[in-house]
């Protein structure tokens, strides 16, 4: 088995495998598209869409602005070298600090879903930002 990059002609073969909604949503969450897949869906998003995960700061960095200019600095990232369109991310109702950051750079709520974590459910908070 080999890796090859992923061009604009793969959308409309892999958009194909997904056979029902139930699969679309088992695959991509609510990332890709609604349902039925036209087949340009991964191309559409591909371009415009970038999601930011796992961002951490040191805890000896924190509470003094590093957070906010990573931040920045992947945000600008995103819009020159990627040219997104749109950033979103998630973070949990129980970290209050790390979404004041996320706010403080400009994303905005958009949704709010539960999700089990360690036996408990967790409300998580879909954030976006238009670049």
């Amino acid at each position: 088995m080999t890796l090859r990059p992923y061009t604009p002609e793969d959308s409309k073969v892999i958009c194909n495998w997904v056979q029902d909604e139930k699969q679309l949503f088992q695959w991509s969450a609510d990332r890709i598209g609604k349902w039925p897949l036209k087949g340009n869906e991964l191309n559409e998003n591909d371009r415009s869409l970038v999601r930011f995960g796992f961002v951490i700061v040191s805890p000896e960095l924190r509470g003094k602005g590093n957070g906010r200019k990573m931040l920045e600095l992947a945000i600008q990232y995103a819009k020159s070298q990627l040219h997104a369109s749109r950033i979103t991310l998630g973070v949990f109702a129980n970290n209050p600090k790390a979404r004041a950051c996320y706010e403080s750079v400009g994303f905005k709520e958009y949704s709010v879903r539960s999700v089990n974590i360690l036996g408990s459910d967790w409300e998580c908070v879909d954030m976006e930002l238009f670049i």
